[in-house]
């Protein structure tokens, strides 16, 4: 895991970290052996973490499910924070109108993972679990946005792998930092909200099938 940028949001705009950073950063998400977390922080959650859960102050976590390997991972990755008693975690799964757009095979993968979840969660108290059905990706953008931006102190999405298209139309153009997903550069963008932590997850990349290095790195370094 490592930090993709920390924002300044005093003067209304993000202290973005250097274009060759954000190369490193692609780079370490295209070669690494394992799976990789990005933590864009923008709040004091981050500063006083552990002073925070040391003194029995909750936390309110949420993790974005809109299907994929990804966000199996990141799903994965919010199920082990519930075993801290002072983070209350809800998941919200995004499905398209009708399936249009989905993978029957990352459907039946995603359908598996969070069954599964959900299974072992619903009895507690501090675990909620809803879905939302939209159509566009103006539609999912505006579903997270009723979310309310001070709501929850850490947001967990996956980057992007797997995820249906039909979620992210008409988005991928408004992208800025593309190592961060979608969802995740959305979410930490100063649009979003000024004092919110984000975590984005990539699960591991097999080697065959790794994309080639072309224009994702010199978007980072326009």
């Amino acid at each position: 895991m490592f930090s993709c940028f920390r924002g300044s949001y005093s003067l209304g705009a993000p202290e973005v970290v250097r274009p060759g950073v954000q190369s490193v950063n692609y780079d370490c998400l295209l070669h690494a052996p394992c799976s990789v977390g990005i933590l864009v922080g923008k709040s004091a959650l981050l500063d006083n973490l552990s002073e925070s859960f040391s003194h029995g102050f909750t936390k309110q976590f949420v993790m974005l499910f809109l299907g994929g390997a990804d966000s199996r991972e990141a799903l994965a990755y919010a199920d082990r924070t519930v075993g801290n008693p002072d983070i209350h975690l809800t998941v919200v799964r995004f499905l398209a109108q009708n399936y249009t757009g989905d993978d029957k095979r990352e459907r039946k993968l995603d359908d598996g993972v969070v069954t599964s979840f959900w299974v072992k969660n619903e009895p507690s108290d501090r675990v909620a679990y809803r879905e939302v059905v939209v159509s566009s990706g103006a539609e999912t953008i505006a579903a997270v946005q009723d979310m309310g931006v001070g709501s929850y102190d850490l947001w967990i999405v996956g980057k992007e792998n797997g995820m249906d298209p039909v979620l992210l139309q008409g988005l991928l153009d408004w992208m800025e930092n593309p190592e961060l997903g979608v969802i995740g550069d959305y979410l930490s963008s100063m649009y979003f909200g000024r004092t919110t932590s984000v975590l984005v997850l990539q699960q591991q990349i097999l080697r065959d099938d790794r994309p080639k290095k072309n224009v994702c790195v010199e978007t980072c370094q326009n």
